[in-house]
């Protein structure tokens, strides 16, 4: 087994939740984009037993903020892709390839611009990472 699906996640300023994919929510620091249906499993079991009945698990586009990147209480510390600061629910969509590279992107610009400003992560204004996402070629409208 390369990976598990239910792993850690980190705890950030900011927990996406499934309520969040559910309506679709924007966020002021939106740095990536999430499509992708929701797709929990029971993790009891190695079956591919769905939490939910399958007509509840579409879920429109959403935006993820920069603050489910940022770990709670660490000085300096970003957790993108598959750890990202969400609930079971909201990561069983976000954890696609696709996301996750965006998260990744996203992470990697803050901690760039962390460096170049010398400041920790959680002084950076999200705004400023979304914006240069988009420079990027990144797409975060809905």
């Amino acid at each position: 087994m390369l990976s598990r699906r239910e792993g850690r996640r980190a705890v950030g300023e900011y927990i996406l939740t499934v309520d969040d994919l559910r309506a679709g929510r924007r966020f002021e620091d939106a740095v990536a984009l999430g499509v992708f249906y929701l797709d929990g499993h029971d993790p009891g079991n190695d079956k591919r037993t769905y939490i939910l009945p399958k007509d509840q698990l579409a879920v429109p586009p959403y935006q993820i903020p920069f603050r489910s990147l940022i770990v709670k209480g660490a000085c300096n510390l970003l957790a993108a892709g598959r750890v990202l600061s969400a609930d079971q629910l909201a990561l069983s969509s976000a954890r696609v390839m696709t996301t996750c590279a965006m998260t990744g992107q996203a992470a990697g610009i803050g901690a760039a611009l962390a460096f170049e400003e010398n400041c920790t992560v959680g002084k950076l204004d999200g705004r400023r990472i979304g914006a240069l996402v988009r420079q990027n070629g990144g797409v975060l409208d809905l």
